[in-house]
């Protein structure tokens, strides 16, 4: 089994793992399934700034700065933005949505085979600037906060601008927060973060070297998974991690804890649905400090 993000790494599977997990609402429709739609005129972002973002983290983090009125187009992925029309994806885009859209500015999280030679052709036939963001670590989701306020208002006299700089810094302290050392994070033990599915009977386990990995360590957690990158793991492969705490992301996670149950008797269960936690970028950082407070009532 393999996983990639949507446009990055691992949601090639995670997208149906999610409609498991989180629901359909979450997977709003097919990429190519999507009839016309009317292009919204921006009302946010620089003067003339018209934002296609073929990436949820990416889009949730342009909304989270207050530019939501700049997007023209997104991917059928990003949520809560259902008046903007969908364009398709990074790896699969609709080039007539796209033209239709008219941007200036596509901004994308790059996946290991980089952005489509078709995609940066049609880019540089229209003249629209593409802004990568690798999100694989907490420093690129800080790097991305950093920066989308110049892509958003690229002249630094819109009065635009001020206000962009100033969400962003306000992010980035809240995510500092949410990453500060837990006190008795030691007690929790090692600790496995997996992606729970109430029909898969494996699960996605965030490996050493993630941007969620990266999170906890950043707490004080000690993990328990020395594997890198998002490997599969079955029931018999969790148990022989033997974890002290299971942190399960979704709503198969009860599921999951009571047939782990007997396999890992020792280890505690967290559970949340932390939709966001999939989604590198501005929408993890409340749902990392719904996780922080979780683990605090452990962490004694």
């Amino acid at each position: 089994m393999h996983w990639r993000w949507c446009d990055g790494r691992v949601w090639s599977i995670l997208r149906a793992t999610a409609l498991a997990t989180f629901g359909a609402s979450a997977i709003a429709c097919d990429g190519g399934s999507a009839g016309p739609a009317a292009v919204p005129e921006p009302t946010h972002g620089g003067p003339g700034v018209r934002i296609v973002s073929l990436s949820p983290g990416i889009t949730a983090t342009v909304c989270a700065l207050g530019a939501r009125g700049a997007l023209v187009g997104r991917t059928p992925w990003c949520v809560g933005v259902d008046e903007v029309p969908v364009v398709g994806t990074l790896l699969d885009f609709h080039a007539e949505r796209m033209i239709e859209a008219r941007p200036t500015a596509i901004l994308v999280q790059p996946p290991a085979q980089g952005v489509s030679e078709p995609l940066m052709r049609l880019a540089d036939e229209k003249a629209w600037t593409v802004y990568r963001h690798e999100l694989e670590s907490i420093d690129d989701v800080r790097a991305l906060l950093a920066s989308l306020p110049s892509e958003l208002a690229p002249d630094a006299r819109d009065p635009r601008s001020a206000s962009l700089r100033s969400e962003s810094a306000r992010l980035r302290g809240e995510l500092d927060g949410a990453l500060a050392p837990l006190s008795g994070a030691s007690a929790l033990g090692r600790t496995l973060v997996l992606v729970a599915s109430g029909e898969s009977p494996e699960a996605m386990a965030f490996g050493s070297g993630t941007y969620l990995a990266q999170a906890l360590r950043a707490m004080g957690v000690t993990l328990a998974l020395e594997r890198g990158g998002y490997p599969a793991l079955s029931l018999e492969a969790i148990a022989s991690v033997a974890p002290d705490t299971i942190i399960l992301i979704g709503k198969g996670g009860a599921m999951l804890a009571t047939r782990l149950a007997p396999l890992v008797p020792q280890a505690r269960c967290v559970r949340l649905d932390g939709a966001g936690l999939l989604q590198p970028g501005a929408a993890m950082i409340g749902e990392l400090n719904q996780l922080r407070a979780l683990l605090a009532e452990y962490a004694q």
